[in-house]
């Protein structure tokens, strides 16, 4: 099969997998637009101020993705089976801006106690201000999840873009004239002001409607995915808290922040990427297509694992990438961005084949596999953040996303969803090694260091062609998405 397309009755043409990577990369911006918020703040702010900016955005960040992993997935399913989509995108947009204003609510009151956990004070009305952001983002989501859910992914590429590119020039001008890190929240404020103005205009979705869907029904599927979701935010975002906690410093923190913001590139995709293929799945299921269904699930699980080769050509060049882009006061994180680089990997295919399970009828699947992830991951950073400090946390974390990865695979293997080789991972893992070492030995710096990546991720893409991890089919494939069909 060389390319995979979803019908829908409700539409004259069907969904293209082109459209649903249009969605994927109108996020890729966040990576592009966050790398130069990231670069001019670390060079404005400096590590203590870029540390406090990334501890009180990743604070504000987690319980905005909180307030809306309540109730995503099971939205997403619900609006793609549903035939009028609007009683249920109504009742999600209702059911968030209730959360919403509950968290929001809550931190603001919880902000001197948070403050005062992070032995920092001086940062409540920062804080409480910033709240604010947690309401915008309940009441821009489920506008997100009805794009997506109805198929609609060019308007919510559409959305992607206005909020990155809106972000980064508010964000970039507010703290030029000279508010820092007052410019640095009030920027994101201001970004998510505007894409809930355009999103209430591409899909408004009624406040009420006479006619309701079964909230008993809808409750009962988004129970557990709501836990998955809430265990997995905070398995993978409790590093930066976790460092903070175990005694680092403003500048430590602000080290490992910038060092994340490197590693973490494809992870700004996780929340996109995951609801397109809940999505596509859903409806592959509900069309009665099972061999698109196991198809798309074995494609795209090996394309993630191929990621592993070019996470090792940048942990063997840590150092010069960490002075290429935030200056030479970074270089220090070198060692943090050699583990964190390899974090991507994991947590998408975790992510991914969580989906495909839930997509199955097994909403109830992921959550019995992640909950062991959790304990060794607090076990880890309890042993290791001692000893060797933030890369020992970062150590934690992609060792127990690793562990949680395998035991995925591992169900989806037994479940007969998707069948991959333990030859292929094998030969996964001996090209990421040989690549390590020519990346580690290999040091350039400035301009020539991105010709050495560049050259070195050729290398593997012919090195997987010829250990015949790619293919005819996968070019293709790729040709056939790059068309639309």
């Amino acid at each position: 099969m060389s390319s995979i397309v979803v019908r829908d009755s409700r539409r004259e043409r069907p969904y293209s997998m082109r459209d649903a990577i249009l969605c994927v990369v109108a996020d890729g911006l966040f990576p592009i637009t966050g790398f130069v918020v990231a670069v001019y703040l670390t060079r404005t702010l400096g590590p203590a101020g870029y540390g406090l900016y990334s501890l009180l955005f990743t604070i504000i960040l987690s319980a905005s993705i909180l307030v809306s992993a309540i109730c995503r997935q099971a939205t997403i399913r619900t609006i793609a089976l549903e035939e009028d989509w609007r009683p249920a995108a109504s009742e999600a947009l209702r059911a968030h801006l209730i959360i919403g204003g509950i968290f929001s609510a809550g931190l603001f009151l919880a902000a001197p106690l948070v403050a005062a956990l992070l032995r920092l004070p001086e940062v409540t009305p920062l804080l409480r201000v910033f709240t604010v952001e947690i309401l915008l983002f309940a009441l821009v989501s489920p506008h997100r999840l009805a794009l997506i859910a109805r198929g609609l992914f060019r308007s919510r590429a559409f959305l992607g873009y206005v909020y990155r590119i809106g972000r980064m020039v508010f964000i970039v001008s507010l703290v030029a004239a000279g508010l820092s890190v007052e410019g640095a929240i009030l920027g994101n404020i201001l970004a998510s002001c505007l894409e809930l103005l355009f999103a209430r205009r591409l899909v408004p979705i009624p406040w009420s409607l006479a006619r309701r869907i079964d909230l008993k029904n809808l409750f009962r599927l988004a129970l557990p995915l709501m836990a998955y979701d809430l265990c997995f935010e905070f398995i993978f975002r409790a590093d930066i808290f976790l460092l903070r906690l175990f005694g680092g410093e403003k500048e430590t923190v602000g080290y490992y922040a910038a060092a994340q913001m490197a590693a973490s590139l494809p992870l700004f995709l996780t929340i996109t990427l995951s609801s397109v293929v809940l999505s596509t799945a859903t409806r592959l299921r509900r069309d009665g297509d099972h061999a698109s269904f196991h198809e798309l699930a074995r494609r795209l699980l090996k394309y993630l694992l191929l990621l592993l080769p070019f996470s090792a050509i940048v942990s063997g060049s840590a150092g010069s990438i960490m002075t290429l882009l935030f200056g030479q006061p970074y270089a220090r994180a070198a060692d943090i961005l050699a583990v964190l680089c390899y974090l991507p990997v994991p947590v998408l295919l975790a992510k991914t084949a969580a989906n495909f399970l839930v997509a199955d009828d097994r909403a109830a699947v992921p959550v019995r596999l992640l909950l062991p992830v959790l304990p060794v991951m607090i076990l880890l950073v309890a042993v290791l953040a001692p000893l060797y400090g933030a890369v020992g946390v970062a150590w934690s974390i992609v060792s127990a996303f690793g562990l949680g990865a395998v035991i995925f695979f591992v169900a989806l293997q037994r479940l007969s969803l998707v069948r991959l080789q333990p030859v292929e991972g094998a030969k996964v893992i001996a090209i990421s090694t040989a690549l390590f070492f020519a990346s580690a030995c290999w040091q350039t710096e400035g301009v020539w260091l991105v010709l050495e990546c560049m050259g070195l991720a050729c290398l593997a893409i012919l090195i997987l062609f010829a250990a015949g991890l790619l293919g005819r089919e996968d070019l293709r494939l790729l040709g056939s998405l790059a068309k639309g069909r």
